[in-house]
């Protein structure tokens, strides 16, 4: 809470430097008030996050594959990470599954520390993993398409799963998983933040964006869209109708497939009528590129 008497914080606002968006309202500025007293002490960002997020990798992998609920086989497949990040998923999938990884992601400097610590930590798989941009992944096709948690990220879903099925072979599969969900007590991403459930949904997105910058002021977000890997406040409800207008076929659809206490009670409350997106998670699914002919189905 600023300095400044409190009358004259709600007649002028909070003092954010390069703050976004226009000066708050009176509403807001009470908002941004109770915000500043359910948050955490302003921290900046880590300066070994990204060293730590990857050290987390392995076991991520594991519990990103385990949560398909149906095992894929990836011995000898050609398989495209895509939005592979810092690169764990990658490496797993090439030293423990037996796969030939290509990972792909929009984020140069995600994209050069996978490819470093490709040199410096796994030079034995530099015949079976190589990360690359988007734009760089030109012909061939892939038997395996896995994308983990990355389609919250993108400003135009549909369109990358498009280009994700052209890229994959009649037949191959698609696994798809990704959390949190919008909707979700935490699909803000906002816990460096506060640990308030759905403050995302609660607080408005000017307020969200001010109070961000006290933590994240190198991004200069003036929306969720501005936030580093963006976001795109994806629902459940979004997610079915994205898989339903796919043209595939929907082999496996798992809704809160975590596992232990959070997993057995988000599934029992989000079965209460009307609770649904609010208590789902994540969703994990598995798609099939069909053969010429072959019939899709669809999520219920």
């Amino acid at each position: 809470m600023p300095n400044a008497p409190l009358e004259d914080y709600l007649r002028t606002g909070p003092e954010v430097t390069g703050s976004p968006g226009q000066q708050l309202s009176l509403p807001d500025r009470l908002s941004d008030l109770l915000l500043r007293l359910v948050s955490k002490r302003t921290t900046a960002r880590p300066r070994d996050y990204d060293e730590t997020y990857f050290r987390l990798g392995p076991s991520e992998a594991r519990t990103f594959l385990q949560r398909f609920g149906t095992p894929i086989d990836f011995r000898g497949k050609r398989v495209l990470d895509y939005g592979c990040g810092y690169g764990p998923l990658a490496f797993h999938l090439a030293q423990e599954e037996g796969a030939t990884v290509t990972g792909v992601d929009i984020d140069q400097a995600r994209i050069d520390f996978a490819r470093q610590r490709l040199s410096s930590e796994y030079p034995g798989l530099a015949g079976s993993v190589e990360f690359k941009l988007p734009e760089e992944v030109t012909g061939g096709q892939f038997d395996i398409v896995v994308s983990k948690d990355s389609f919250q990220h993108y400003n135009d879903p549909e369109s990358v799963l498009s280009q994700i099925t052209q890229l994959t072979a009649p037949g191959g599969l698609i696994a798809i998983g990704l959390g949190p969900l919008w909707k979700s007590p935490y699909g803000g991403a906002i816990d460096f933040m506060t640990r308030l459930p759905w403050a995302h949904l609660i607080f408005s997105e000017n307020v969200i964006m001010r109070g961000r910058m006290r933590y994240r002021p190198e991004e200069k977000a003036q929306t969720y869209k501005d936030t580093r890997g963006g976001f795109n406040k994806m629902t459940l409800g979004r997610f079915r109708r994205l898989v339903a207008g796919s043209g595939m076929k929907v082999l496996s659809f798992r809704a809160n497939a975590s596992s232990g206490v959070v997993g057995s009670a988000s599934r029992l409350l989000a079965g209460i009528p009307g609770w649904r997106e609010f208590f789902t998670l994540n969703v994990y699914v598995i798609l099939s590129v069909p053969n010429p002919g072959e019939e899709t189905a669809r999520t219920e």
